[in-house]
């Protein structure tokens, strides 16, 4: 059976002091089953269950183990001060490089996303730079998507079952191509994140 530790004094701080006898191989039990190949008795105590010289222990109060783990922590601070300051210095450029990131990505869904122009119902006359065209067919038979940016990177599509951007001399625009049109603002709609003025009833001019 394990025995009690034995009280000492109590210090100034609350600190209390014990002397702990048990053994530190069987706990202060002197056997265990467990050591019943080469008998069961405790070798280190010879089964008395106790150590020859005791273990100071203390027991301090919860108060003062803060105030000694705050030392601890300020002595390993000033030992490791050089660590420190590199370590906040890699994570301070981390955080810059991040909040960078963040900014430039914000700048660019804002500079795709793009604005709306004008109002529904307003007639517009403009040049864009022609971006794509995609074709599908629908119930009520092929529909074609015309999609432009104007000169602010702002977005303008155009949907049309029987429309084209031909011009007079017959040439379809391709990709980058600059081209003046006039339409009809239809609705302000937006697809994956991008503000898009629809247009109807375009015209290539020129």
């Amino acid at each position: 059976m394990a025995h009690a530790m034995e009280y000492i004094k109590t210090d100034r701080n609350g600190t209390k002091y014990f002397y702990d006898w048990n053994c530190p191989r069987c706990g202060g039990e002197g056997e265990s089953m467990m050591w019943f190949r080469t008998g069961c008795t405790c070798y280190e105590c010879g089964g008395n269950g106790k150590r020859r010289t005791p273990k100071l222990v203390k027991k301090y109060t919860d108060e003062y183990a803060a105030k000694l783990d705050a030392r601890r922590q300020a002595k390993w601070n000033r030992e490791h001060a050089d660590e420190i300051a590199k370590a906040e210095a890699e994570r301070a450029e981390r955080e810059a490089a991040e909040a960078q990131r963040k900014a430039e990505e914000e700048a660019e869904r804002i500079r795709r996303a793009g604005n709306y122009i004008g109002e529904a119902g307003q007639k517009i006359k403009t040049r864009v730079i022609f971006d794509h065209e995609a074709s599908f067919e629908t119930m009520y038979g092929f529909m074609t998507i015309y999609t432009m940016k104007d000169a602010d990177g702002n977005t303008l599509v155009w949907k049309t079952g029987s429309g084209s951007l031909m011009n007079k001399a017959g040439e379809i625009p391709e990709s980058g191509d600059e081209i003046e049109i006039q339409g009809t603002i239809k609705e302000h709609s937006e697809y994956n994140g991008v503000k898009q003025t629809v247009l109807i009833r375009v015209k290539r001019l020129g």
